[in-house]
């Protein structure tokens, strides 16, 4: 992971859970950003069952899809109920449209035929905030 500069504290919570929503926040794990989904906030059935349940699947695929280009790379199963990965850009739901990079629909398509040819479906990349840009304007999908 890349150490990225950041003014403001850590952890920042990028979304509050709830009952049968993770919190997402960023931390510093060995000394580097990384974005955590946390189950833990959430009712105690749905956190036992649910959240453990998709915490594994996703530990699972993650580490099918390790070494492709623009998918961020597992950084730890922190608990039952929580995972961190590698923290790499902005999503672009909050950018303008001027600050896209030109190659954002090429290295998108790039990634999920990546994706496709391990096994993998991505079934939410209409939500915008799955489509991530770094510094350098490399695409990225979580």
């Amino acid at each position: 992971m890349t150490p990225i500069p950041d003014p403001e504290p850590l952890p920042r919570v990028i979304r509050r859970g709830g009952a049968y929503k993770p919190e997402i926040r960023i931390e510093v794990i060995d000394g580097a950003h990384a974005l955590v989904k946390d189950f833990a906030v959430c009712g105690r059935w749905f956190r036992w069952v649910i959240g453990r349940w998709l915490v594994g699947r996703e530990c699972r695929v993650l580490r099918a899809v390790e070494g492709i280009p623009g998918v961020p790379r597992l950084v730890s199963r922190l608990s039952p109920y929580a995972i961190a990965v590698e923290h790499v850009g902005r999503s672009i739901a909050v950018m303008e449209p001027e600050e896209l990079p030109p190659n954002l629909w090429p290295d998108l398509e790039r990634i999920v035929d990546d994706l496709h040819r391990r096994g993998i479906a991505h079934a939410d990349l209409k939500t915008l905030e799955n489509i991530l840009i770094d510094e350098s304007g490399a695409v990225h999908i979580v």
